[in-house]
């Protein structure tokens, strides 16, 4: 028995070195700011991982799911924001009162993610930081405070297509406006 939680430890462990896509985004919440788990989305520009920062409510962190499978890659991540909860989805606002805050993932396209992260700039963009090609809606919209996007590459080599790339012109989001249910 001893043997086998062992192996299944050390597969856990090396099992993101084969990761070479993101297949999805899991939530973790937390009480206290230790709590967060290794892993997790980081921020950019050295802020806080924590999605509510700033706000109160619970510790809200993202770890990226990997997968070695491109077939089920992201290639996308889709901004929800609604006064009305979505029992099965987890809330980025958890806590915090006001609008539910949701994040997921979009398949299909050739444009296939391979990185994931934070971005708090001083105010709002509508492009990309240096070295990511796509990014989500503002998710602190309509709280004030701090701005908050999810920012992604996808792998080189394939070309990007559709709403969630980066253009010449304005930025495009994979949502181009937040959803309200």
């Amino acid at each position: 028995m001893v043997a086998i939680k062992s192996l299944l430890a050390l597969a856990l462990a090396i099992a993101p070195a084969f990761s070479q896509y993101i297949s999805g985004i899991q939530t973790i919440y937390g009480t206290k700011p230790h709590q967060e788990p290794t892993g997790t989305v980081s921020e950019i520009t050295g802020q806080s991982n924590d999605m509510n920062f700033q706000f109160g409510g619970d510790f809200v962190w993202l770890r990226p799911i990997g997968t070695a499978d491109s077939e089920a890659a992201a290639t996308g991540f889709d901004l929800t924001i609604s006064n009305k909860e979505i029992p099965w989805a987890a809330d980025l606002a958890a806590g915090a009162g006001g609008d539910y805050r949701y994040l997921f993932p979009s398949y299909g396209g050739k444009s296939r993610i391979i990185d994931i992260a934070l971005y708090r700039p001083a105010s709002a963009t509508s492009s990309p930081p240096t070295g990511y090609d796509a990014m989500s809606g503002d998710i602190n919209q309509g709280r004030s405070k701090t701005y908050l996007y999810l920012v992604w590459k996808f792998e080189k080599g394939v070309k990007a297509e559709g709403s969630n790339v980066a253009t010449e012109g304005p930025q495009k989001y994979v949502s181009d406006t937040v959803k309200e249910l």
